[in-house]
């Protein structure tokens, strides 16, 4: 609901009164139908708060990212022995019928997500600069530091460059 969005950024100007030095912005990933997020686009846009979107390059690793969290109790592994045991004993599956459908479903959702904050940002924001990928933010990845610094400026955590 755009009004929790709207509660949300009364806090933010609450907080920033009392600590100039905090920062909030919203990181955005495909929860459900772009359709069903249409009003609380349009209330970030409005209220120009601070945003991203996460996505993943590949959408085959994020369906099996999704079935290991569903397997497991927590998305992020505690320890090293936890992430050696769940290598070991995490065997997942993906039902392949109607796969490439599905993969071609997500992917025009990704899209329709960038063309939505494209519409009911008016312009206001350069969307296609706050479009990143996971597989880009991963330490391997070249310029690694470099994306996260820009993704942290986006989201007005870390000071601009200069």
């Amino acid at each position: 609901c755009s009004c929790a969005l709207r509660q949300a950024y009364a806090l933010r100007a609450h907080d920033r009164k009392h600590n100039p030095d905090h920062t909030q912005g919203f990181k955005w990933m495909l929860p459900s139908h772009v359709s069903d997020l249409t009003p609380v686009i349009a209330s970030t846009c409005d209220l120009r708060l601070q945003w991203i979107i996460m996505l993943r390059r590949n959408i085959l690793r994020r369906k099996i990212s999704a079935a290991a969290n569903k397997l497991t109790t927590s998305s992020h592994v505690s320890n090293e022995t936890h992430a050696k045991e769940l290598r070991e004993n995490f065997k997942p599956t993906i039902k392949t019928e109607n796969l490439y459908e599905s993969i071609s479903g997500e992917h025009h959702e990704m899209l329709s997500l960038i063309e939505k904050f494209k519409h009911l940002c008016k312009g206001d924001f350069h969307v296609d600069e706050r479009v990143h990928y996971y597989e880009d933010l991963v330490d391997a990845a070249p310029r690694a530091a470099a994306r996260w610094d820009a993704l942290l400026r986006q989201l007005g955590a870390a000071p601009p460059p200069g």
